[in-house]
């Protein structure tokens, strides 16, 4: 493995020498994990509208366990 070098300029660790740094390189990861995330988001976001509408789905637990 090669050894990290510091690019002046960039305020990142490139790990690899002979590859130039990008500094989009962090928005293009985001713009690329954000529609993988967009399922789960929307779980949460149903699952909270259904403890809003439904509040006994989050009562069952302590209501059988206290009462």
């Amino acid at each position: 493995m090669k050894p990290a070098v510091w690019r002046a300029g960039m305020q990142r660790l490139c790990h690899l020498p002979d590859q130039a740094c990008q500094g989009e390189g962090e928005t293009s990861a985001a713009r690329h994990d954000f529609p993988g995330a967009m399922p789960f988001l929307l779980a949460m976001i149903v699952a909270l509208l259904l403890i809003i509408i439904f509040p006994q789905i989050a009562l069952f637990l302590p209501n059988s366990m206290f009462g």
